[in-house]
């Protein structure tokens, strides 16, 4: 646990929140006198829906060939300043025809 004055925590703040970001907990003091925690924020997890994600999953159709070969293909294909390249577009219509 770190403690620091409040005149510090003012001065150096992000400071303090990368060290509250590692798990370390900080206490502000104004006259020596702790007015203040800081510690990180615990969010609860939620389990992944596995049996759902299993079921869309098989729902898909498959490629007529791998994705690495067809990534690499508009890769190859695209020029390298556009971001939206026609080429990959109907590439991937061609390959999800199927859906």
């Amino acid at each position: 646990m770190v403690s620091v004055s409040l005149v510090h925590a003012k001065a150096h703040l992000s400071e303090l929140l990368d060290r509250v970001e590692t798990g370390q907990e900080v206490v502000i003091t104004r006259r020596d006198n702790a007015v203040a925690r800081m510690s990180a924020v615990v969010c609860p997890r939620k389990p992944l829906p596995l049996e759902d994600l299993m079921k869309f999953r098989e729902a898909m159709p498959r490629l007529r060939r791998p994705s690495a070969e067809l990534l690499r293909e508009i890769r190859n294909q695209c020029p390298q300043d556009r971001q939206v390249c026609r080429f990959a577009k109907q590439t991937f219509l061609d390959e999800a025809s199927d859906w």
